[in-house]
């Protein structure tokens, strides 16, 4: 049977599909039968055919999961089909509606479950001139699904450093908008004021 060999060569699908079943109530054995059909593609039947030793010692093969290593690095551009994505590096290319999405779906309950919705935050697509183009909300859900079949290995470091970056970016960005809250108040008190004088 064909397993990854590494957690980076997880699709996110796979990597999210297998950390739900993992955390499922129930039977190991069941359990582990699921996660080697989700990794190899062979049917649940095929892998319940075998001995439970011999189910245990594919399951050996991916013990990489239990403690999956992050890359330090990641290419410049990702190929999906046909599109190519590219991260966004630089926190002033970041737009708010990004920032507001990835921060929603970072403080879910399971966070892994929305790893796709993440990487549709931080990757944009590349246009016919190889220039980033703009987080569009309405384009989100496309690229969340895009996301989906992609290996660990291109997404997953930039996606841990650009949560480190926004966890420390993130009570920078609260402060500034509660000052400039404060500001457009204070602007509107005052102009009320004048308005009825």
């Amino acid at each position: 049977m064909k397993l990854p060999k590494t957690f980076g060569d997880l699709t996110v699908k796979q990597f999210q599909d297998c950390s739900t079943i993992l955390k499922e109530e129930g039977d190991q054995l069941d359990k582990y039968v699921k996660v080697l059909s989700c990794l190899s593609g062979e049917t649940e039947d095929f892998i319940e055919s075998h001995t439970p030793s011999q189910i245990g010692k594919w399951f050996q093969q991916i013990s990489f999961f239990n403690n999956p290593e992050v890359p330090e690095t990641w290419p410049k551009r990702i190929r999906v089909g046909s599109r190519f994505y590219m991260p966004i590096v630089n926190n002033e290319d970041f737009k708010a509606g990004a920032l507001i999405a990835l921060n929603h779906f970072e403080t879910r309950d399971n966070p892994l479950d929305f790893l796709n919705q993440m990487l549709a935050c931080v990757y944009v697509p590349m246009g016919w001139d190889l220039k980033p183009k703009a987080y569009d909300s309405k384009l989100h859900t496309k690229i969340s699904k895009d996301m989906l079949s992609v290996k660990l290995k291109d997404v997953y470091g930039f996606l841990m450093f650009k949560k480190k970056v926004s966890e420390r970016s993130w009570p920078i960005i609260e402060t500034y908008m509660n000052s400039a809250n404060q500001t457009i108040a204070e602007t509107i008190a005052w102009l009320n004021e004048e308005n009825r004088k």
